[in-house]
């Protein structure tokens, strides 16, 4: 009816005459437009609100139950990329790092095979050093040996004793750290003697001190004095260091020098 309106409209607006010359030559235009409108306008009149509660019943099938579905199988598609993405990520980070793995696997073993490089040289050499010294023993145990020395005659400590209080004037047997014997040495000292009438043994200084104690042992058994100093003038003891010294202070010791023959120094 629409465009059936639009035509007549369209007809007046020409010339009369023109419009009349239309009409009376093409009747079947006109009744052909009006043919083909009515149909579609019956067909709207009459089902136009069925078609419109269809149209809204299938949007809302389709945002109610369609669209979520396919933003849903969008949404999985979008993770399954993205897992794949993370997948290949992490199959590439994994790779790294298995290199980096081997590449210090690598380096373990060369380090390895250096320190037994170096433990097998210090084995040679430690075996070569064994050898060197073993070659030396066998050498020194084929060299021809000498046959031993007589060991010289021990003295006994009472000859040794004797001999030695026969030898000099005044002999002296003591201990270098005594204040006691250096007590009798000084007051022996006075008399200023000569070294080939005066002899002093120390006997803390001699090298085998088992013989120095047996000599001791046997100056106590002979005088009767426990301790250091023991004191002789010609061959006659005197005694320890107090009587030294009153020895020395009464004229005892200055007497039997004189009947040594002994030149002194009052």
């Amino acid at each position: 009816m629409l465009i059936h309106s639009r035509y007549l409209s369209s007809i007046s607006l020409e010339d009369p005459v023109e419009s009349r010359q239309l009409l009376t030559s093409h009747p079947s235009r006109l009744r052909m437009s009006e043919t083909e409108i009515n149909p579609v306008h019956e067909f709207l009149q009459k089902y136009g609100w069925y078609a419109l509660t269809v149209v809204i019943f299938l949007l809302y099938i389709y945002y109610k139950f369609i669209k979520p579905r396919v933003d849903s199988v969008r949404m999985q598609a979008q993770l399954r990329r993205q897992k794949k993405f993370d997948e290949d990520l992490a199959a590439a980070h994994q790779a790294d790092i298995e290199r980096a793995r081997q590449l210090l696997h690598e380096q373990y073993l060369e380090q390895a095979r250096e320190a037994q490089l170096k433990q097998e040289e210090r084995r040679r050499r430690k075996q070569e050093e064994h050898a060197l010294e073993a070659e030396k023993v066998s050498r020194l145990e084929q060299r021809p040996v000498a046959a031993p020395k007589p060991a010289p005659n021990v003295v006994e400590p009472l000859d040794f004793i004797h001999a030695k209080v026969q030898s000099k004037a005044v002999v002296i047997f003591c201990k270098s750290w005594c204040a006691f014997s250096r007590r009798a040495r000084q007051a022996i000292s006075r008399f200023r003697l000569k070294d080939e009438n005066y002899l002093i043994i120390e006997l803390d200084e001699w090298k085998s001190e088992k013989q120095a104690e047996k000599v001791q042992s046997e100056l106590r058994s002979l005088t009767g004095n426990k301790s250091s100093p023991w004191v002789f003038v010609n061959g006659k003891y005197i005694g320890s260091a107090d009587e030294t010294v009153a020895a020395c202070r009464n004229g005892t010791v200055e007497d039997w020098l004189r009947d040594a023959n002994v030149e002194f120094f009052s």
